[in-house]
This record gives C-alpha cells, structure tokens and sequence, in this order.
C-alpha cells in the first residue's frame, strides 16, 4: 500500500473542501472546488505515485560443493551430464514381428510383387507392407515369400485378414515364407487343426522383434 498517495489524496481534498479554508459555500462553489481537485489531482498524480520498477537476471547458481569424509575438503559438485534425448528411427518399428516359415490358410486380401517395386530394398518393401499393415485394419498380417531358401530376395507379399489357421511352411511343399504381423496381435496367433501339433505349437511361439538390417 502506498501510504504517501493516500495522504496526498485526502490532504488535498480538505483543501479543496468548503466550510474549511474557504467559508462561502453554494452549488457553483461545490462545483468549482471539486474541478479544481480533479484538476491538480490529475496534474500531480505521477508525481506522487511512488514508480517500483523491477528487474529480472537470469543468474546460472552453481551447485554447492559437496564434502569428501574420506579426503575431509570440499570438493566442487559434479557437473550434471545431460540426457540425451531418445528419437524414434522411423526406419526402425517397434511393433513389427514376425515367425520363420510361418503361413497362413486363409484367403489372400492383397498380393504385391517384389519386381513391380524395382528402386526398393527387401527392407523397404517389408516396412512399406509395414505401413499399409497398420493403415488398414482389415489386414492383421501379412506373409514374405521368397525364391529360396537363403531368403536373399522376395518374390511377393500377401496380406491375410486372420491370424489362425496357421501353418508351417518350407519341407515337400517348397516355400520359404515367414509370417510378419503387429505385437498387439501375437495372442491371435492359432495353428490350423491339421497342423496343431506340439512341434508346431513350440514353433508358434518363436516371435521375434524385426529388425531392419540394412
């Protein structure tokens, strides 16, 4: 509070008030004292007015010295060691899984062929089915077939709407595919009746991370 604007104020309104310093009184008095109090008040306030002004620093504190019983002096406090900030490699999906010579006995949604996309990698052509897995959720998987079995280079992709029916694939029947689906959906997995076997279910169980290698 602003003690010294307040004693301004009512000092110069007992000044300017009838029947103090000044005995005639009337309407046309009345008006002119409080014009002239408006007048000087208006003209005096910023003299008056007490102006605070503040500063702001922004001052870098350096951490206090921390003490050493073993050497028994102060030592300087440790620097703090920033932490670096973790980006996530589009080119890198978390959520991606997928079985070795693993298929499915389902209707095919979608058949892309290796040789349609020249300028992509195996990898790219994986992440870019990668994409079009997550953007619908009409596809819940999709199968990489291959030439052969060093899998060095992909024939097609199919993408499935189910996650059962699966069945191993390579032997007698010649493919060399392996299953890729989302992590969210590895409890759906379920081996087609003609294939539940025990093998086949511990074989189930190997779903691994992928990882883009190139």
């Amino acid at each position: 509070m602003d003690f010294k604007l307040i004693i301004y104020i009512f000092t110069l309104f007992v000044i300017c008030s009838t029947n103090v310093f000044y005995k005639r009184s009337g309407p046309l008095q009345n008006i002119l004292y409080s014009a002239i109090f408006s007048i000087v008040f208006y003209l005096t306030y910023d003299i008056v007015k007490t102006k605070k002004e503040y500063f702001w620093y922004d001052i870098d504190i350096p951490p206090p010295p921390v003490y050493e019983p073993e050497l028994g002096v102060m030592s300087p406090a440790p620097a703090p060691v920033p932490i670096p900030e973790t980006e996530i490699d589009p080119d890198q999906p978390e959520d991606l899984y997928f079985i070795k010579q693993m298929g499915i006995e389902s209707q095919t949604i979608t058949r892309l062929y290796k040789q349609n996309f020249p300028i992509l990698s195996n990898n790219e052509f994986i992440l870019k089915c990668y994409e079009m897995l997550k953007d619908d959720k009409n596809k819940q998987s999709f199968i990489v077939h291959y030439d052969n079995p060093d899998k060095q280079q992909i024939n097609y992709i199919v993408f499935k709407q189910k996650l059962t029916n699966c069945r191993p694939h390579g032997g007698k029947n010649n493919r060399y595919s392996d299953l890729f689906l989302l992590k969210t959906d590895r409890d759906k997995l379920k081996l087609s009746p003609k294939f539940n076997t025990n093998a086949n279910k511990q074989l189930l169980q190997n779903v691994v991370h992928w990882k883009n290698t190139s």
